[in-house]
This record gives structure tokens, sequence and C-alpha cells, in this order.
């Protein structure tokens, strides 16, 4: 997996002028996504992580086709 933090912070600070530090958004996701796949049965395995960041490279396509939209 190639995508490095190519959606920003999950909470930016407004004005910020550094570096971003914490999770992106992409790991948000991912973590959201895990945990619905955890909580639905899902048995973790090697890739039960990758499909977790799969979801979230999904998620973060379908809400750049969203921004495009508008």
């Amino acid at each position: 997996m190639k995508k490095t933090n190519i959606a920003g912070p999950a909470f930016p600070l407004k004005g910020e002028k550094t570096e971003y530090k914490g999770m992106t958004l992409r790991d948000y996701f991912a973590a959201h996504a895990l945990q619905g796949l955890l909580a639905n049965g899902h048995k973790p395995n090697e890739w039960t992580a990758e499909e977790a960041f799969i979801l979230a490279d999904y998620m973060l396509d379908k809400r750049l086709e969203e921004k495009k939209k508008s």
C-alpha cells in the first residue's frame, strides 16, 4: 500500500502553519472500518488491517468524487 498522508489531518487546527501531527483522515477512516469489520464477526488475520485501509481508500476516493461534483 503506497498511499501515505494523502488526505491530510483527521483533526486539522485552523491557522496552523506547522507540519501536521497525529493521525491522518485515512488512518481515521481505517480505524473505523476495522472496528466495523471486527464488530460484524470478521475474524482477525494477517489481511485485516489491509482490508481496513482498502475501505479507507475507497471512502477517500468517494469523498473526492463528491467534492468534485460540488
